[in-house]
């Protein structure tokens, strides 16, 4: 993710990944939040139920999956509370970016090398009482690792913090996850091109349902 500002990137970046040795939940620990940090932008406030605009890079990496979930800043070191955040939602990692040319068959059809923007947008769940919290965000499913087109990548994850105030009125039901399909490969379809695994690794473990 590089918008908002990841809590741990500094210029911000794709985050901390698995195979990198990092065990999340996020890019860098609690203690790293913005709240505490006087050199990057302070958490945006926005309001339960408003839309907050999500970047990250292709980097040259195609397929798979993008979580969004939000935690309380207190809990914001357990990935317990990401994996069990109400409102959480799923996209395509590349619902609207793709490779630069599409006609490079290297690493198979629509995996070529492809740097571009990625986005999607984030509605707040209109459960949350006003309070500071933590977004992750976390890539899993991609494929072309170390330039093999068949094998798949560990998870990314970055973490971004926000301040919950006000907006729509607070509701009593919480929100299940939500799915939204559709990329490069799958245009306007309820699926996702992805590699080895349609889950996290922690929702495998704990046997939750699969993505599309």
């Amino acid at each position: 993710m590089t918008s908002p500002w990841p809590r741990g990137s500094t210029p911000p970046g794709a985050g901390c990944g698995a195979g990198l040795g990092c065990k999340g939940p996020c890019d860098s620990p609690r203690s790293r939040s913005l709240f505490s940090q006087q050199w990057v932008p302070k958490p945006q406030v926005v309001g339960r139920g408003s839309k907050i605009p999500i970047q990250w890079i292709r980097g040259n990496h195609p397929g798979g999956f993008v979580r969004l979930a939000v935690a309380p800043l207190s809990q914001s070191d357990s990935w317990t509370a990401f994996n069990t955040a109400a409102g959480s939602q799923y996209f395509c990692f590349e619902r609207n970016c793709g490779p630069t040319n599409p006609n490079d068959m290297t690493f198979g059809k629509n995996n070529g090398p492809g740097a571009g923007t990625c986005s999607a947008t984030f509605t707040v769940p209109d459960h949350l009482p006003d309070g500071d919290y933590t977004l992750q965000w976390i890539w899993f499913g991609g494929g072309v690792y170390l330039a093999q087109k068949d094998a798949g990548f560990g998870e990314f994850y970055t973490c971004t913090d926000i301040i919950v105030r006000g907006g729509a009125p607070k509701k009593t039901t919480k929100p299940g996850p939500k799915f939204v399909g559709g990329d490069y490969s799958n245009p306007n379809k309820g699926v996702c091109k992805y590699w080895s695994s349609n889950k996290t690794v922690r929702d495998a473990e704990a046997g939750c349902p699969q993505g599309g």
